[in-house]
């Protein structure tokens, strides 16, 4: 396969990795060529959200990359090799270590 290239600096993505999504945090999931997939969402207080075609994923304790690689192979039953990037827009959680 083709490797991927990062899509943000390494430092970026280290602290990323680290953080661990949490209810209420705002989420903007985008959908590259799928602007209609796309969406800004809040994570429910039960730690899920509902994006176009995925229906209550859990998002909470999960790192944006991990989020990110579940909501693509939900997607990937309809959309073709679909890519996906999660940045947390909005922090209501804390950074774990």
């Amino acid at each position: 396969g083709t490797a991927r290239h990062p899509l943000a600096p390494a430092e970026t993505a280290a602290a990323e990795h680290r953080y661990r999504i949490g209810p209420l945090d705002q989420l903007n999931i985008i959908v590259w060529r799928n602007a209609e997939l796309s969406a800004n969402v809040t994570v429910r207080p039960d730690g899920r959200i509902s994006v176009p075609l995925v229906e209550d994923v859990m998002a909470a304790g999960k790192s944006p990359a991990e989020l990110a690689k579940e909501v693509e192979q939900t997607l990937s039953r309809v959309v073709r090799d679909p890519a996906v990037t999660v940045i947390v827009s909005g922090f209501q959680g804390v950074y774990g270590d």
